[in-house]
């Protein structure tokens, strides 16, 4: 992570390891997470998860750089062309999106917004992706934004709102 706190890159002994980045606290109501693909490998075959992971009220997240998202109970994440759902407690996997996230090239950008009532939307280059996911707020959970840097992503920069 950069000093300023909003680039993450790869060291070169771990450009083959996955890298996990978290907001630093739960998201509450209208959200938006957006990031930019600085980086990718020639081979950009498997390169970020983005999305949403609970952890219970006052409970720990839990930081790990080999931790993939959906190794963990209540998320929902889009990696490559599917959607991985288990806020129900029920793990699904279905197709999403119109563009595939194996297709980003270098300066593409990927948010995530997350209304009041709890409906995820993803957006690449601002074209929205469709809706991911409803109610992912839940009064005994807090929410966090993550994403996950696989082997053909080097490097990614967090936006701020606007730019």
């Amino acid at each position: 992570m950069s000093l300023d706190r909003l680039s993450s890159e790869k060291h070169r002994k771990s450009l083959f390891k996955p890298c996990s980045v978290y907001s630093k606290q739960p998201i509450l109501g209208n959200t938006v997470f957006e990031v930019e693909v600085a980086l990718n490998s020639v081979d950009p075959a498997t390169n970020i998860i983005i999305g949403l992971y609970r952890v219970s009220k006052g409970g720990k997240i839990v930081k790990s750089v080999s931790l993939l998202p959906y190794e963990c109970n209540g998320y929902c994440v889009w990696h490559e062309g599917t959607i991985w759902d288990n806020l129900s407690l029920v793990h699904t996997a279905r197709p999403y999106g119109k563009v595939h996230l194996a297709d980003l090239s270098p300066e593409s950008r990927v948010a995530l917004t997350v209304d009041c009532q709890g409906d995820l939307v993803f957006y690449v280059n601002g074209v929205c992706q469709g809706l991911a996911a409803v109610n992912v707020y839940d009064s005994t959970f807090d929410v966090y934004a993550t994403l996950t840097m696989l082997e053909g992503c080097q490097s990614i920069r967090v936006m701020k709102a606007g730019e």
